[in-house]
């Protein structure tokens, strides 16, 4: 049994992710549908996973952070099983040498549209960060702490996910 706010933070920082994710492709369908083109799998379904894929994002992101577990652990399950698919999916483009495509993440590349092997990395480390909200907790009641727990965490998360992927983002260096 581990302290109950740990796979809290867990679910609601995968789903709030995933619920900023799909609002972003939501918002941006056509340049969305554009990038999915940019993967070269998905032919002439890429119109409509560009509608069909951030629908699912926001189903399974509200889904992990649902009051019903049954609904929490499906969503979560979701989410983890997207994260899975889309580092695959860049796996595959950089095994083919399309590098120079955008990652379809959140925010999309807008500057320099390029997929990294690091993003797979992100990708699965978000889906092993995801798992952590399966882990069985203590029964213990929240108090007003767990609160504040709850919101540093995020916040830091949230920073850190930035950072990381600033990081990604830079230029390669080439060693003289």
């Amino acid at each position: 049994m581990t302290d109950p706010l740990f796979p809290l933070v867990a679910r609601v920082a995968t789903g709030g992710l995933f619920l900023a994710a799909a609002a972003h492709k939501l918002a941006q369908r056509r340049r969305f549908a554009g990038v999915l083109e940019g993967y070269k799998v998905f032919g002439h379904a890429a119109p409509a996973l560009a509608v069909l894929t951030p629908v699912m994002e926001a189903l399974a992101g509200a889904g992990a952070c649902a009051p019903v577990a049954v609904v929490r652990e499906i969503g979560l399950g979701i989410c983890i099983a997207l994260l899975v698919a889309y580092a695959a999916l860049v796996a595959w483009a950089l095994r083919r040498g399309d590098r120079e495509i955008d990652c379809g993440c959140l925010g999309f590349s807008a500057k320099r549209p390029r997929i990294r092997p690091a993003m797979v990395g992100r990708n699965l480390g978000l889906s092993v960060f995801a798992l952590i909200g399966f882990a069985p907790a203590d029964p213990r009641p929240f108090v007003w702490l767990d609160g504040v727990g709850l919101v540093g965490a995020g916040l830091t998360l949230v920073l850190l996910y930035v950072f990381l992927d600033q990081l990604i983002a830079l230029p390669a260096r080439n060693p003289t």
